[in-house]
This record gives structure tokens, C-alpha cells and sequence, in this order.
């Protein structure tokens, strides 16, 4: 998915060349590049959509991270980036008797 990433923002390799069989073949790209490969590569394979699916359903990460296709890094990645994690726990979360809930912004 990274490397589909690279294609769809249209960034444009260091250097890439034919091999003798005709294949291209990329050497790399700038860093910032290779950051936004990354992100959108992520956000593809784990929409917020889908994490927050995972969260509120209680799926274990190791079975999260194995029906998407991901590591269980990505997987933490991305629930942490998100901040679907920190909503979960906030939302999730007990509030002490007596406590009036209050909007977040």
C-alpha cells in the first residue's frame, strides 16, 4: 500500500531506471515523501471509520491487526495518531460519582 500511495500523490522517484527485462525500477524518494507515503498508506489500510469499529467492538488488537492485513504497530499507529484511542478512554472511561460531564472540545 505504500509504495500505491506514492503513486497516487504523484511523487516522483529520486531516480528510476529500466532493468533488461523492462521492469522500472525506483531507487527511492525525498524523505517528506516517503512520510506522506507512509500516512496515506495507513490511513487506507485503517480508516478512522474502521478504528473506531475496532475500539467500541472490543476486538483484540492481534485479531484487529490480523483482519485488516496490518502489524499490530501499524494497528497502534494509527489508533494512537488518530486519537481514537485517547476518545476511547475518555469516552469509556468512569467518572467519579458526582462529576457533571462536560462538552470536550
Amino acid at each position: 500500500m505504500h509504495e500505491c500511495a506514492h503513486l497516487i500523490l504523484n511523487h516522483e522517484p529520486v531516480e528510476a531506471g529500466q532493468v533488461a527485462n523492462g521492469l522500472l525500477m525506483v531507487s527511492g524518494y525525498r524523505p517528506q515523501q516517503e512520510n506522506e507515503a507512509d500516512w496515506l498508506a495507513g490511513t487506507l489500510l485503517l480508516p478512522r471509520v474502521a478504528l473506531l469499529a475496532i475500539v467500541q467492538s472490543g476486538t483484540p488488537p492481534h485479531d484487529a491487526a490480523r483482519t485488516y492485513g496490518v502489524t499490530q504497530d501499524m494497528l497502534r499507529m494509527r489508533l494512537n495518531r488518530t486519537g481514537v484511542n485517547l476518545q476511547a478512554r475518555r469516552r469509556f472511561s468512569p467518572r467519579p460519582r458526582g462529576t457533571a460531564s462536560s462538552p470536550r472540545a
